[in-house]
């Protein structure tokens, strides 16, 4: 049997009230009475079928709830780690920011020295052949 969305909000209204902390002073939330029996206190009275019914709706609400905590801590695990990944991409992107800049300088460096020796040689050559 479906039920409505109207008609599921209203059992779980109603087993949350039946699950509670008591409404009436000295009565308890779920009493079974027998047929005859006068009841303890004002209520609704509900066939066990419906009861079964707000047990199970109970029952899926808690094991809900806790996949509910489990995707949370799951989505700040995963946040954390999206964190930890921009942190270390942001460090490596320095690091080769340094390495690309001590590359140019070594190979200006290099260039500058190949020069002054070509120089320097050059002007060996011209003046031994003087």
């Amino acid at each position: 049997m479906k039920e409505s969305g109207g008609d599921f909000m209203i059992l779980v209204l109603i087993a949350a009230l039946l699950f509670s902390a008591p409404a009436f002073s000295g009565c308890e939330n779920v009493k079974r009475i027998e047929t005859g029996t006068a009841s303890p206190c004002s209520g609704w009275i509900v066939s066990d079928n419906q009861m079964q019914k707000f047990a199970q709706t109970d029952d899926k609400l808690k094991l809900e709830e806790q996949i509910s905590q489990v995707n949370k801590q799951l989505l700040s695990l995963s946040a954390a780690e999206v964190e930890f990944y921009k942190n270390r991409s942001k460090a490596q992107s320095k690091e080769l920011e340094k390495a690309e800049t001590k590359r140019f300088l070594s190979t200006a460096g290099a260039f500058v020295l190949g020069v002054l020796l070509t120089g320097v040689a050059a002007k060996a050559a011209i003046e031994s052949a003087k």
